[in-house]
């Protein structure tokens, strides 16, 4: 990622900022640049999102799921403001019409976030220990963690927004952890069955869910 400016901003001068060609974020007052997913990366991110809408339209749910698109307001203890422009993200219908009318930055949580984990430890800090944390605070209920670089080691990671006596959080012992060929286990998509193998290839929403 690459920082486009030095000047800190809270989220009301973000939201006029002039609009970019690619998605951003607004990182600790910075407006920071997302690099476009493409390849692998690109590729899961697609079909995830493309499963989800399928699933949503079969299921009758009045959501709708976008890649790169929404920004989540972080609420923070210092004056250093965060939005985070999650790889996919679902939400309501009515959350959905209401931002096609203005920038997008939700003013309330949705109701899943998904992050595609890039390969390097930054990348890795940032979507599993910074990430985490700060969708909590969002109240974020349902957060998943894609991992697909380390062979062998490909894993899923779904976590649920917890009441624990120091506020609300996700617990990492509680989180659901589905490996390349098990089906996703989905608290938002009880009735979603589908694998990061699956996911990965290079089939159509559609098709995989077929499945």
């Amino acid at each position: 990622m690459v920082q486009t400016a030095v000047q800190r901003l809270t989220l009301a001068e973000y939201l006029d900022f002039p609009v970019g060609d690619g998605p951003r974020e607004l990182e600790q007052g910075v407006v920071v640049d997302l690099s476009q997913v493409q390849g692998l990366h690109g590729d899961l991110v697609l079909n995830l999102t493309n499963v989800l809408n399928f699933h949503i339209e079969n299921q009758g749910f009045l959501y709708k799921a976008q890649a790169q698109v929404y920004g989540i307001p972080i609420p923070q203890s210092h004056r250093l403001h965060t939005s985070r422009t999650p790889d996919v993200c679902v939400v309501t219908l009515e959350q959905a019409a209401k931002l096609e009318r203005q920038r997008a930055l939700l003013d309330s949580p949705p109701l899943l976030v998904v992050e595609v984990v890039s390969e390097g430890a930054k990348n890795y800090q940032r979507d599993h220990v910074d990430k985490l944390a700060e969708y909590a605070r969002a109240h974020v209920p349902e957060y998943w963690t894609m991992d697909y670089t380390v062979l062998d080691k490909e894993l899923v990671s779904v976590y649920c927004l917890e009441q624990l006596p120091s506020g609300w959080g996700y617990v990492e012992e509680n989180a659901g952890k589905f490996g390349l060929d098990e089906a996703i286990v989905s608290p938002t998509f009880p009735h979603l069955r589908v694998t990061l193998r699956q996911l990965l290839s290079k089939l159509s929403g559609r098709e995989l869910l077929q499945f």
